[in-house]
């Protein structure tokens, strides 16, 4: 394989095997768990940094009364903060960063946006 852009979970274990070597992270900042890595815009290819890199988010339905989000919110941030979960997760090349529910919608709309202009861009037609 020449080249491969996927998440950082998902190749962790042949990167620590030595069977992927990675060239650069897409994101902002580099990766905990892979602190020789540049990101993209080092690497000199700026433009392509994607907020949040991969990422995994908790959603619940639209009508979920506030309490009940602001218990799972707390409840997930607290589980994070373990240092078990935090020592599992940096073994896959995630970073869990506790954004509240109200972060964490502007996030997802971000996303939305940015991804909606790189289709345009490339002149994908939805199927």
């Amino acid at each position: 394989m020449n080249i491969l852009f996927a998440s950082a979970a998902s190749t962790m274990p042949y990167i620590k095997a030595g069977r992927l070597r990675p060239l650069a992270y897409n994101h902002s900042k580099r990766l905990d768990a892979l602190p020789e890595v540049p990101t993209m815009a080092e690497a000199g290819v700026s433009g392509t940094e994607i907020e949040g890199g991969s990422w995994y988010g908790v959603f619940a339905p639209p009508q979920t009364p506030r309490a009940i989000v602001v218990q799972l919110q707390r409840e997930i941030a607290q589980a994070a903060r373990q240092p078990a979960l935090r020592s599992r997760f940096a073994t896959l090349g995630l970073e869990p960063d506790g954004r509240t529910p109200e972060e964490f919608k502007i996030f997802v709309e971000r996303s939305i946006a940015r991804f909606r202009e790189l289709v345009k861009l490339a002149g994908i037609e939805p199927q």
